[in-house]
């Protein structure tokens, strides 16, 4: 059986128009089978092997206030060069500082999780130099401590961003064989 995607469209701009992304029992449904095969179907399906479809509208809020203070912060807080990535598993604002008396180069990324935001070393490699634990201030995977909460990370990326910088000023100092000196329980 041919797709009939002038059936499909219609269906679906037509519950979009209307707000429903789950239309009633006596509304047209878009479906798909285990083969990815789609149809629209009139009424509820009754095949167990069929999936309704949900007819809402495909988008991402690119104007999401959060996003967009990033953005700002970004711009106006975070070194210049920053920018941010969205490829899988390294999403996140990618920035990188020099610190001055040392002259290391450190490289982050910070990502949001949903609760809050969390950055990750990812050069140099510490952790595979023995800086990882609780000496370093530095997980495994490169995630460093930003709290005293144990993987907890900072309410905005500014706050994020400014906790890394002083931890990779500490981290100065641990890679030159001194104790990590912005934490009281060294």
């Amino acid at each position: 059986m041919a797709t009939d995607y002038n059936a499909i469209v219609e269906t679906i701009t037509k519950a979009q128009q209307r707000g429903d992304e789950r239309p009633a029992a006596d509304k047209p449904q878009v479906t798909v089978d285990r083969l990815g095969g789609i149809r629209v179907n009139q009424g509820k399906p009754s095949e167990a092997a069929i999936s309704e479809v949900q007819h809402g509208t495909f988008a991402v809020a690119v104007s999401d206030a959060r996003q967009r203070r990033d953005a700002e912060t970004a711009r106006t807080k975070l070194p210049p060069g920053t920018y941010y990535e969205e490829a899988a598993g390294a999403e996140g604002w990618y920035y990188s500082i020099v610190t001055p008396e040392f002259r290391n180069e450190y490289v982050f990324c910070a990502s949001f999780d949903g609760l809050d935001y969390k950055v990750r070393l990812i050069a140099p490699d510490l952790e595979a130099r023995g800086y990882a634990g609780h000496g370093g201030h530095l997980y495994p995977g490169g995630k460093i401590c930003l709290s005293k909460s144990a993987g907890a990370g900072q309410p905005s990326l500014e706050t994020a961003y400014s906790k890394s910088v002083l931890w990779a000023h500490g981290m100065d100092f641990v890679r030159s064989g001194v104790t990590f000196p912005f934490s009281y329980d060294q």
